[in-house]
């Protein structure tokens, strides 16, 4: 695992510097490189919620789309995600906050079927906290006739995540910049 690497890094005194995605080991590691995931849930949450009002949702019904138990980037987001609706929007009812679209576009879609399936008909709007979630949800959002109805916010980005933009399937996505990230852990190094 990436976690023993970086241990076995440390211990041989070679220096470690973490992008994306950060690590519980401190100790293991120089310097941490990464977009403020919890902030980026918060603004997923209020340009979902704003783009809610604009349609007359304001006790909008939701859906959290979690990416996998153990990513710290994509957990920040969620946190970030819920902690915005409940400080902005504390009348919003929760759908699901506990289901998992898994690390391809593939299981987001397997996932997101029966979800959206079973809250198809209440749910105003979903948050996907990664491109495969986000793609996976459009998918089958388009599938089911619920694109441009329910309203998906994403994070992340991928030409199909672009397009889907682009054709309203989805009202938005946080975007993060991996050069800029890539730029700072080689200065750093």
């Amino acid at each position: 695992t990436m976690v023993a690497c970086v241990r076995r890094a440390a211990e041989s005194g070679i220096p470690v510097v973490i992008i994306d995605s950060g690590l519980d080991d401190p100790d293991h590691f120089v310097k941490y490189v990464a977009t403020d995931n919890y902030n980026g849930g918060r603004l997923a949450g209020r340009h979902l919620l704003a783009e809610l009002r604009k349609r007359g949702k304001d006790k909008p019904k939701l859906i959290l789309f979690r990416y996998a138990v153990g990513s710290q980037a994509t957990e920040d987001r969620e946190r970030g995600f819920e902690d915005e609706v409940k400080a902005t929007c504390p009348d919003a009812v929760w759908l699901s906050t506990d289901k998992y679209a898994g690390a391809t576009r593939d299981s987001a879609m397997r996932e997101a079927g029966p979800l959206i399936l079973q809250f198809g008909a209440q749910v105003d709007g979903i948050f996907a906290p990664n491109e495969s979630s986000a793609s996976g949800t459009a998918d089958v959002l388009r599938s089911q006739g619920l694109n441009k109805k329910v309203l998906l916010m994403g994070f992340d980005a991928s030409k199909p995540l672009l397009q889907s933009i682009q054709e309203g399937d989805i009202v938005g996505s946080i975007l993060q910049d991996p050069y800029r990230m890539g730029y700072m852990s080689t200065w750093y190094c």
